[in-house]
């Protein structure tokens, strides 16, 4: 039987109806677009890692909340009051001006409590050095470091250090602020213990009354007019004073000769005030997701693989024939290989696998109408899938008992032959270099309807110098495809060139591609080499998908 040449057709004179060459991919460098829908369809893929980040991230937050230190604090109401000087009363014919604070006045009495003169007095009287959140200040992590690392002088802590840094963690844990633009200040304190917050905020404002008192003293013992009975109001208010700085509460005492009253005593706090659960576990859930979807974005605008239609469409400038999911990897495969997937098309009908191998099936033969076909199934590297589609097909296309003939074409690594027929007397490899006589004499029954060919015979290796697109090979095809459709696995395009050479004699090429793991350049080039080789690139096949 006369083999016809390739059929190609001038640049002039368009392909008849069928053959249609498929336009050139675009530059494979360009980046494709993409809109929602497809960086949902990113995040949906990835949303195992995403799932895991979230938890991951919420579980920091749950074990910082169990080891953080819980602390109260309590705040203590203090409102400056401007006192008129002590002196002689003034006349009826003068003009007695109310007095008044401005603002510089305010915030100077912010900083007199916030003095170390008050502060230290407060510390001292109630013995905060051996206070258990103050206690335990150590050398900071800086200078532990800085020792660590021979910068610095090795850490020391005698009695100095250890009341000077108890002292310094105190003053940190004091909080004075102003409320609003009124003249009312707000003392607060933090501690371990919600009664000694409330003790050592009442404490400092007390001490600040206190403070004022003794000035108001001295000046009245320096004054030329010494009223006995002001010295003994004032010694009164000096007692009171003392007492409620060592006993952590404000005396029940009116103190006049001071130029502020403390009009909310600080009470026992009645929930912590840090660290703060709800705010916590919010912001873990917020960062989480936020860096979590920031990071699926970017991944997906740095991802060079394919792994949607509308990638394969706009990349490659091919149609996308069908999307197959990824089949997962159970003990029968990891000791079998091929051989449970080999029928999986056939004993599953109702699997997305199935369901996405019978629309690629429709695809093909749309794409190619005669009723006898010859169609490789190829791919850019090992291990897309390539053969697992190439048989499930086969099998499809013999469904309406037509007959098929599988052809294992990949010489240097039949996998098909390994799996399907390990004890194969001869091959492919024998019948190109016997001469191509007899298809049937090497053609292996797999059912009533389906014949396959090996690529080699058992335990041995098939010739390097083989050209696939010999003679001979194109003479066995016309005698296939006299009787029969043919579905050919190909050798992957990167391995060597023997698709290249085989594909102007196919009626047209399948290019199986790994979702997620075969790049943009990878395929475009692919597609390239065929077209170059005057092959007919019907369609692609996106295998493994994690989203079908």
């Amino acid at each position: 039987m006369t083999i016809e040449p390739p059929r190609t057709w001038p640049r002039s004179v368009s392909p008849p109806s069928g053959l249609e060459q498929t336009a050139a991919p675009p530059d494979a460098r360009s980046t494709p677009s993409f809109d929602l829908g497809e960086v949902a369809g990113a995040v949906w893929r990835r949303r195992l890692p995403l799932g895991l980040w979230l938890v991951l991230c919420l579980a920091l937050s749950g074990w910082y909340l169990k080891v953080a230190p819980i602390t109260y604090t309590a705040a203590t109401m203090v409102i400056l009051e401007p006192r008129q000087a002590l002196g002689p009363s003034p006349s009826t014919s003068q003009t007695v001006v109310a007095p008044s604070l401005d603002v510089a006045q305010a915030e100077s009495q912010i900083q007199v409590i916030r003095s170390e003169r008050i502060l230290a007095s407060v510390f001292d009287v109630l013995n905060l050095q051996e206070a258990p959140e103050l206690a335990g200040s150590g050398p900071g992590i800086r200078e532990r470091l800085t020792t660590a690392l021979g910068l610095g002088d090795p850490v020391s802590v005698n009695v100095g250090d250890a009341r000077a840094r108890a002292f310094q963690a105190f003053t940190d844990r004091v909080g004075v602020r102003r409320l609003g633009q009124s003249y009312v200040l707000e003392v607060s304190y933090q501690a371990a213990s919600p009664e000694q917050a409330a003790r050592v905020a009442n404490a400092t404002a007390v001490q600040y009354i206190k403070a004022q008192i003794d000035v108001k003293a001295a000046a009245a013992l320096q004054g030329t007019e010494y009223l006995r009975g002001r010295i003994i109001n004032i010694d009164a208010e000096q007692r009171a004073a003392s007492e409620g700085v060592r006993e952590g509460r404000i005396p029940d005492m009116l103190f006049s000769d001071a130029d502020a009253r403390i009009i909310g005593a600080a009470l026992r706090p009645l929930s912590k005030s840090s660290p703060k659960s709800g705010l916590i576990v919010a912001f873990a859930l917020t960062f989480g997701l936020v860096t979590g979807l920031l990071a699926v974005a970017v991944r997906h605008a740095l991802d060079r693989t394919l792994n949607t239609r509308r990638q394969v469409r706009a990349t490659l400038g091919v149609e996308c024939l069908g999307v197959l999911p990824r089949v997962g990897r159970g003990r029968d495969l990891k000791r079998n290989g091929l051989l449970p997937l080999a029928h999986l098309a056939m004993d599953q009908p109702n699997s997305p696998f199935a369901s996405g191998m019978r629309s690629i099936r429709t695809g093909i033969l749309l794409a190619m109408p005669n009723r006898k076909q010859v169609i490789g199934i190829v791919s850019w590297a090992h291990g897309e899938g390539r053969s697992t589609v190439a048989i499930n097909l086969a099998y499809l296309l013999s469904v309406p008992s037509d007959t098929v003939e599988l052809v294992d074409a990949d010489l240097h690594n039949p996998t098909l032959t390994a799996v399907l027929t390990p004890q194969a007397s001869a091959g492919l490899n024998e019948v190109l270099l016997d001469g191509p006589g007899s298809p049937d004499n090497v053609s292996l029954s797999l059912s009533p309807v389906l014949g396959f060919i090996p690529a080699v015979r058992a335990m041995q290796d098939a010739d390097p110098n083989l050209n696939l697109g010999s003679e001979r090979m194109r003479t066995l095809l016309g005698r296939l495809c006299a009787t029969r459709n043919v579905v050919l696995d190909l050798p992957p395009l990167a391995a060597g060139s023997d698709a290249r050479a085989l594909s102007p004699h196919l009626d047209g090429i399948v290019l199986v591609i790994e979702a997620g793991r075969t790049t943009i350049e990878e395929a475009a080039e692919a597609v390239r080499l065929l077209q170059a080789s005057q092959g007919r690139v019907i369609g692609v096949i996106l295998n493994k998908a994690r989203r079908v």
